[in-house]
Parts: structure tokens; sequence; C-alpha cells
């Protein structure tokens, strides 16, 4: 069994496995793709957008001008986004055939935090 980044898995379900829309697709990209869409709705929608996207949420917006309405929604977005795949990883430990999730990567979003 390979350890793997929940966020690596997600990616690799929506993005090269299709398992939204291919009924053939890889057993252990399913399982991930139905946990999901069992996850909150607003954990579900972040997690499925940004898993298709391969992208996270912002950190904070860009540009000259702070908003901090617009601040507080990414960092809202952010955090949701990091429950979502933490709980995703728990519901998933055990069930994949090939996988055990890690992660995730805090420490990488700190990190692009910091640098950018």
């Amino acid at each position: 069994m390979h350890a793997i980044d929940i966020e690596a898995l997600v990616r690799w379900a929506f993005r090269e496995e299709h398992a939204d829309i291919r009924g053939d697709a890889d057993a252990d990209a399913q399982t991930i793709y139905w946990a999901v869409i069992a996850l909150p709705d607003r954990h579900s929608h972040l997690v499925e957008q940004h898993g298709r996207a391969a992208t996270r949420p912002l950190v904070a917006p860009t540009g000259h001008v702070v908003d901090l309405a617009a601040y507080r929604a990414a960092r809202e977005a952010q955090r949701d986004w990091l429950e979502a795949l933490t709980l995703l990883r728990r519901v998933l430990d055990g069930a994949l055939l090939r996988y055990r999730p890690t992660g995730p990567l805090v420490a990488e979003l700190l990190e692009e935090r910091i640098a950018g």
C-alpha cells in the first residue's frame, strides 16, 4: 500500500481517472469520488472544484487594496478546504485498495503564505 497525500489522491481521481464521469475508472478513484460527494456541501464543492482544477483556495486576495470581506472569505474557504481534506483522509483511511492517504500538507501552505 502506497502512502500518498490526500490532495494528490483527489487530483488523481478527478483529473486523471475522471471518476465523476467514467464508469470504468479505477476502483480507488471511484471510492474517492463518492467520499467527496458524501462530504457536507461546503466541503464537497471546494474539494471537487480544486481537485478538478489542481488548485488550492487563495490564502488571501491579491492586489494593492485590501478588501477585508474578500480576505475573510478567502481565509474561510482555505479553512473549509483544509477541514474537508482532513475529514476526507479520515474517511478514506483503510477504504482504498492501493493507497493510504496522508496529509493534508499544511506546512506547504504556510510556506506559500509566507513567500507569497
